[in-house]
């Protein structure tokens, strides 16, 4: 109803800057387990990046979110960014030069992945407009770059690395993908 209700309000008034509302229902207790998923996918990916770098790219760039464009290039949506992947990785083409035996590694742990996730996402609710975007329900940290993600400490640079989160191997992920 909350979710509802909200989404409700932001349609009803219409304005321009209500065209990026989102909110979801997050059944915080499924958190743990999701989050040891994406670790099972993103080691999996680390041990070829140089071959997934592609692939990572082009899901983080269809999993931006529509916010982007007002500086939270930061934020992706981790159910679009996953789906990609592996989508990706069914894709003979694009795994041409990555061990086959990996490969089904990564597809394996992306579905075990966005079934956990939809545990996670109890109910989630987009202005229409945001529908088109991908906005699954949960968002995860991804800056562009290093230079973003070390030049913008204000917003992420000195505590995210203190952060119990980023320390359980998405840090690591990230500066893998940036250095590939």
């Amino acid at each position: 109803m909350l979710v509802d209700r909200y989404i409700d309000y932001y349609e009803y008034t219409g304005k321009a800057f209500s065209q990026a509302v989102t909110l979801s229902v997050v059944q915080t207790s499924e958190i743990g387990e999701a989050v040891s998923c994406l670790g099972m996918m993103t080691e999996a990916i680390m041990m070829d990046m140089v071959g997934y770098a592609d692939i990572v790219s082009s899901a983080s760039g269809r999993a931006n979110l529509p916010w982007s464009q007002n500086g939270w290039e930061r934020l992706i949506d981790l159910p679009t960014f996953v789906a990609t992947i592996r989508e990706k990785s069914l894709n003979a083409r694009e795994v041409r030069r990555i061990d086959p035996v990996l490969v089904r590694r990564v597809v394996s742990a992306a579905d075990v992945l966005l079934s956990s996730l939809d545990d996670a996402v109890v109910y989630h609710r987009n202005i229409r407009a945001m529908d088109k975007k991908s906005c699954l329900g949960i968002g995860i940290f991804f800056p562009a770059n290093r230079d973003s993600y070390e030049q913008n400490k204000r917003l992420y640079g000195d505590l995210y690395p203190l952060m119990e989160f980023s320390q359980q191997g998405w840090l690591e992920f990230l500066f893998s993908y940036w250095e590939a």
